[in-house]
């Protein structure tokens, strides 16, 4: 790990995604411009324009966090980015050695960048402040921790049905609004403050598409794995594992990601074996699409976090109790 640069921390208070993007502007630059190779500078732009009018039209809570970044960028993509859940991530909820349990959590994205442009970003709510391990220009949490509350991640769920069937979906996403998943954890990072009542925010709230969210909390029966779609639930208690297809929901989909069966298979390997560090880390969960690699225990603050590109790792490990 010699000469790898280390994940920077900032403190943003109450402020959001546009102070982030503020700091670190040159990190902003970079990822809208591995946006722009990935998606062409005319798709981007459409699909950019066609995002921000959904988040207006949806009242989006985070809009004009967003629309600060879009300013501050100059550029397409700042919707898009905010908006796009183009990953496949493999997280488990293990038991912790205090009672409680802890999150495991790996996040593939095909976006290059995301693993060097990692930041740790302690934010506060209504209900305490949390960390969260995001990008500049993103206000949405996909990976976060509250000490003494929660840890939380969100996977991204299978696809679902044919082509036919998405393009319907996608039109009934611009009709019956809700929030994207990413938006929800924040509000719940920001305003439950327990537990039980993150559990039931990510059960109940209204969600623009389907998600998988992991909970780990910090008693002996705090933790669980929530498959959702817009309007239903599926629960499964920890210690669990999950990928990017459904376990307990009671749907047709397609997986997501390389070889999401077996990613879950090895995670399962951990739920009696809760690691400590990274050296579980091996194909298939790790691949060429892995961008975040994390540990975070929330009844002690514990949390251990790595990014990686396709040529591997890229920061140094963060070791750090919150």
């Amino acid at each position: 790990m010699k000469g790898l640069p280390d994940i920077p921390q900032i403190d943003l208070g109450r402020d959001g995604a546009a102070a982030l993007a503020r700091a670190f502007p040159e990190r902003l630059r970079d990822l809208v411009c591995q946006a722009r190779r990935r998606y062409t500078g005319l798709g981007l732009g459409l699909a950019d324009r066609m995002a921000h009018r959904w988040l207006a039209a949806a009242a989006n809570p985070y809009l004009a966090e967003i629309e600060a970044v879009a300013a501050q960028a100059g550029c397409s993509g700042v919707y898009l980015l905010n908006t796009s859940y183009d990953m496949a991530c493999t997280s488990a909820v293990v038991p912790s050695k205090d009672g409680g349990f802890r999150l495991v959590r790996v996040l593939d994205w095909k976006l290059h960048g995301l693993g060097r442009s990692l930041v740790l970003a302690r934010q506060e709510g209504p209900a305490g402040p949390f960390h969260s391990l995001t990008w500049p220009g993103y206000a949405g949490v996909l990976t976060g921790i509250a000490t003494g509350r929660f840890a939380a991640a969100i996977n991204q769920a299978p696809r679902g049905g044919g082509v036919g069937q998405r393009l319907v979906g996608r039109v009934q996403v611009w009709r019956r609004g809700g929030l994207p998943p990413a938006h929800l954890l924040r509000q719940v990072f920001e305003t439950a403050p327990d537990y039980e009542t993150a559990r039931r925010l990510l059960i109940e709230t209204r969600i623009a598409v389907p998600a998988i969210f992991v909970l780990a909390g910090c008693g002996s029966s705090d933790g669980c794995v929530i498959e959702r779609t817009p309007f239903e639930a599926a629960v499964r208690p920890a210690p669990a594992a999950v990928a990017n297809h459904w376990v307990s929901m009671a749907r047709p989909g397609k997986p997501r990601g390389i070889d999401s069966h077996g990613r879950q298979r090895a995670m399962e390997r951990l739920l009696k074996h809760p690691p400590n560090h990274f050296h579980w880390l091996a194909p298939p969960v790790l691949n060429k699409d892995t961008r975040l690699v994390a540990l975070a225990d929330p009844a002690t603050g514990f949390l251990r976090a790595q990014g990686f590109e396709k040529t591997g790792a890229v920061t140094r490990p963060l070791n750090i109790d919150l």
